[in-house]
């Protein structure tokens, strides 16, 4: 997320995002970064990449300060100066604890936030430890 936070408060220039994997072939949760008025001027915005419209011709992007709300939205291809893929973390931490069915708290939001950047999408960190967490640790457990 600091990564997305220093895209979006600086100006757009490429050379700004080193750190980040260049990207041509997008996938969701990839950032998107557009300009505004022209590629050369510092003005622009940056989105999470949802996917093409049928005929390529726009890309829809989930952002914020889109109509005042957070949405997703069409822009023009035209305005894409390029995708960036955030490295992922290199540190996975998993909570140390034995859970229970109906356990709850913090250490079950971190386990389920874990489960999610391991590639299992369990769904909403609510701390909830129900069947659908229990699943999908247990996925994650025995490959």
């Amino acid at each position: 997320m600091d990564k997305l936070i220093q895209i979006a408060t600086h100006e757009l220039d490429q050379k700004e995002y080193s750190g980040d994997r260049h990207n041509n072939s997008p996938k969701p949760r990839d950032v998107v970064i557009f300009c505004r008025e022209s590629p050369q001027s510092w003005k622009g915005h940056v989105g999470f990449f949802f996917g093409y419209s049928q005929d390529a011709s726009r890309v829809y992007c989930l952002g914020g300060n889109q109509g005042n709300q957070v949405s997703i939205s069409a822009f023009d291809t035209n305005t894409v100066l390029g995708f960036r893929r955030l490295s992922p973390s290199k540190l996975l931490v998993l909570p140390a604890p034995t859970f229970a069915t109906r356990d709850q708290g913090d250490k079950v939001k971190a386990l389920q936030n874990a489960l999610k950047i391991a590639g299992f999408n369990c769904g909403t960190s609510d701390g909830d430890y129900d069947p659908t967490t229990k699943g999908f640790l247990n996925s994650a457990l025995n490959g």
